[in-house]
Formats: C-alpha cells, structure tokens, sequence
C-alpha cells in the first residue's frame, strides 16, 4: 500500500468514525475541526476540492446560559463555541454520500455501504 492510500484510508476512516460518534445536539467546535481537518486530507489525497462540504465559520456560534440584565453580563454554556448541528449534519452527510459516488462500485461493496 503506498504512503498516499494509507493517507486517504486514514483520513476516511476518521471522518466516518466522527460521524458515527456526533453528539445529538449540542456540538463543539472541536468537532468541526476535526471534520474539516481530515475532510481536506481526503480531498488532497483524491486531488478534489472538497471545501464546499467543510464547516464555515459562520456555522460556529456562542450558546447563552444566562444573562443578567442589571449588570450587562453575559455566561455562555461550555468552554468555546458550537457549531449549528443541523447544517453540520447536512454538510457531513453530503461530503460522505459525494465520496460514496467517487468510490467504484467494488470499493462500495468492500466498505459495506
């Protein structure tokens, strides 16, 4: 197996691990990363642009726990930002069903889809 195919089977099996584990609802920044990071080692190793499928920034916001409205202070859930689950999922799903079409059909087959 060349150092290429290891590559992309590595950064494959990662984005489908991730997508198995996502939380329900509320999802971390770290996520995203993680997805983004391994979505452009797929795309580098297939030599594809595959950034319409990655999370923009603008998926990424800060949830409100509280805010108290005497002293303009503002606490938010969790340590750093979230991501928009709904449109995270739509994007994930998309990138996986696109690499699905590239794969050939033995391919598939082997993977078990």
């Amino acid at each position: 197996m060349s150092d290429t195919t290891d590559e992309l089977f590595r950064a494959y099996s990662t984005l489908t691990a991730l997508h198995s584990r996502l939380p329900e609802r509320y999802i971390e920044e770290r996520w995203a990363v993680e997805y983004n990071t391994a979505l452009a080692r797929v795309g580098n190793n297939i030599g594809r642009d595959l950034s319409e499928f990655a999370v923009p920034d603008d998926y990424f916001y800060r949830e409100v726990s509280s805010y108290n409205q005497g002293t303009g202070e503002t606490r938010y859930r969790g340590e750093g930002r979230m991501v928009k689950a709904d449109l995270f999922r739509a994007r994930f799903d998309a990138a996986l069903n696109y690499l699905k079409l590239l794969m050939p059909e033995e391919a598939v087959r082997k993977i078990g889809f």
